[in-house]
């Protein structure tokens, strides 16, 4: 990721956001807004870094924005649940398929193997990119970053 900056101001963005439309809110139109927000978010950063989607990837943002538009349509708790859940898995199908956009040939064994390596990437990445800004300031004779655990 050559924008890192950028990536850090968009996650600020989307937390204050996040705070700002669920804080002491029910979900609904506000859920909507935020899964648009992200998105948009995921796709500048992205974009930005000179990654571009595969065009069979971008046919999951119509199921997704129909589910995340179902929680303002429908206020059943089964129905809510239900769009939520639907919308926050196929957000993480496009997160895994963004570049291939191989989705639809997966099997079921390909979808677990996926998902798992996406929740590993999500505990990893992080601890990854701390040790290397740790090693660029000690190869640049700098104190290391203080660590925030």
């Amino acid at each position: 990721m050559k924008r890192t900056t950028l990536l850090w101001i968009t996650v600020l963005v989307l937390g204050w956001c996040f705070d700002f439309l669920f804080l002491k809110q029910a979900p609904g139109i506000n859920f909507a807004i935020y899964v648009v927000l992200c998105l948009a978010g995921g796709f500048l950063v992205l974009r930005l870094n000179g990654l571009k989607p595969a065009w069979r990837a971008l046919l999951l943002l119509i199921p997704i924005l129909f589910f995340a538009a179902i929680t303002f349509l429908r206020m059943e708790p089964l129905s809510q649940f239900l769009s939520v859940a639907l919308t926050l898995g196929l957000m993480g199908l496009l997160a895994i398929s963004f570049l291939g956009g191989r989705w639809l040939w997966y099997g079921l064994v390909d979808y677990v193997a996926r998902f798992a390596g996406l929740i590993g990437s999500l505990i990893a990445r992080p601890l990854m990119f701390q040790a290397g800004r740790r090693k660029a300031a000690k190869e640049a004779g700098s104190p290391a970053p203080a660590s925030r655990t």
